[in-house]
């Protein structure tokens, strides 16, 4: 808490919203006194800031942000606009916010109610999810569609799949998966997960390990059902289709496969969470 109150009535409304169990406070002369790299070394000890100025606001943004942190300032007077500006992330009070506060600002609170920031931000965390969990889906298609076709070339081989099945694959993949991720709910727990490092990025090593697997499955078995029907002298058509039924059931398979996997090798590679497969008694 950044307020320009006594530190007497600070801590009272700390205790009321029960900040922590022994409240730490430090005032604006203390955060004056300090220069800016030794703030940052101790602010995180401390839980509430009074009797500050725009400038000591200011300069306990900059501390937070020293030590790695993704800040985030809730205000509505002018005198916090410096802050909310400097911030990653400035929210303004939409009732009581001044202009000032609501021009310097990211996102404005509509309501003034703290509670909504918590749905915003549980909210943006399954949208992220949600995104991941597209990728992590769709790009097997591709890749290994990728790589039928290029193996196919590199051994002179026919074609397995035409164009016309290439694009069905691909509408029916990003048409029917990207809707039913949309109104994918929130995973369980998911608000007492730790906040991602700000550098984190979308994929990592595992998901690219992930999806190499994936699509070297799938292009696999599709390239030996194709060769094996063409030796016994079915069609090209039906072998075709074939191909095209692996590459779809194969994808659901697959990861109904790693379902099962040791504990150890889905927790490493598979999120137990991120992939849930329904399956009838």
């Amino acid at each position: 808490m950044i307020t320009g109150d006594s530190v007497e009535t600070a801590s009272a409304i700390g205790q009321q919203l029960g900040l922590a169990d022994d409240i730490r406070a430090m005032t604006g002369q203390e955060v004056d006194a300090l220069t800016l790299d030794e703030l940052a070394k101790i602010v995180g000890n401390y839980d509430i800031f009074a009797r500050t100025t725009p400038h000591n606001k200011l300069k306990i943004v900059q501390a937070y942000q020293q030590q790695g942190n993704v800040t985030a300032m809730v205000g509505d007077g002018v005198n916090d606009a410096p802050a909310l500006k400097q911030a990653d992330i400035g929210v303004a009070m939409g009732i009581k916010g001044t202009d000032v506060a609501k021009d310097s600002a990211d996102m404005i609170l509509a309501n003034d109610n703290f509670s909504t920031i918590k749905t915003a931000i549980e909210q943006g965390r399954r949208l992220y999810d949600n995104i991941k969990k597209t990728i992590l889906f769709l790009l097997p298609t591709s890749f290994a569609e990728g790589l039928i076709v290029a193996i196919s070339i590199l051994l002179s081989q026919p074609l397995p799949l035409t164009p016309t099945q290439l694009l069905w694959i691909n509408m029916v993949s990003a048409i029917t998966i990207q809707l039913a991720f949309i109104f994918e709910p929130a995973e369980p727990g998911l608000m007492q997960k730790p906040p991602r490092q700000a550098d984190a990025r979308l994929m990592n090593r595992s998901d690219a390990l992930q999806m190499t697997m994936v699509s070297v499955l799938i292009a696999g078995m599709a390239l030996v059902i194709f060769e094996v029907m063409q030796r016994q002298g079915i069609s090209f058509a039906v072998a075709s289709t074939m191909a095209v039924n692996i590459i779809i059931f194969g994808k659901f398979s697959t990861y109904l496969i790693f379902e099962h996997l040791p504990l150890l090798l889905r927790k490493k590679y598979y999120s137990p969470t991120q992939w849930r497969m329904s399956r009838l008694d």
